[in-house]
């Protein structure tokens, strides 16, 4: 069984000021990102899995960009997660919901509203700091900056990976049966 989870990025690339050009350039993308071009991107990687594995696919929806449910960061994550289904119905893959339940985790929890900022390269140097000299943990940073499932706004903290872990763990069982 194989479990993908991609496309962060290309959510975090369809919001107004992000860094478009230099993320193209730091990884070398060949076009600009696009909701059609990763749908397109997703399905091949599907496509491969299936000629050279023999294994079953999960295609899980994308952890919620930021916690304002409302705004432009989640909803972003939502629209490619949506997009996410689409292309497991098409293909023929499952699709574990962990869009919807880190978005029930987040309703629960009724965070103070942090407006989304997308992590620069200096912010995660200060997680790094912090953790590496400080002693800090990844949940303790979190903590201090009063997010329920990230550390940045993007990048998992125990949580939010636990609530990973849990709908793969829930997907997996039901494969089982």
């Amino acid at each position: 069984m194989i479990t993908v989870l991609i496309g962060s990025n290309d959510a975090r690339a369809s919001l107004a000021g992000y860094p478009v050009e230099r993320a193209m350039k730091r990884k070398q993308l060949p076009e600009r990102p696009s909701a059609d071009w990763f749908q397109q991107c997703l399905g091949n990687v599907v496509e491969r899995l299936r000629t050279r594995t023999d294994a079953t696919i999960a295609l899980l929806s994308l952890p919620v960009l930021g916690q304002q449910l409302d705004g432009a960061a989640a909803r972003a994550s939502q629209a490619y997660s949506r997009m996410i289904a689409e292309v497991a119905s098409v293909k023929e893959a499952s699709y574990p919901p962990l869009h919807e339940r880190q978005t029930e985790e987040l309703r629960q929890a009724d965070p103070t509203p942090i407006p989304y900022r997308d992590p620069t390269p200096a912010a995660s140097a200060s997680v790094l700091v912090r953790r590496a000299l400080l002693r800090r943990s990844l949940d303790t940073v979190s903590r201090r900056r009063g997010l329920v499932l990230t550390t940045d706004h993007v990048h998992q903290n125990s949580r939010g990976a636990a609530l990973v872990a849990e709908v793969i763990d829930t997907w997996l069982r039901t494969r089982s049966v």
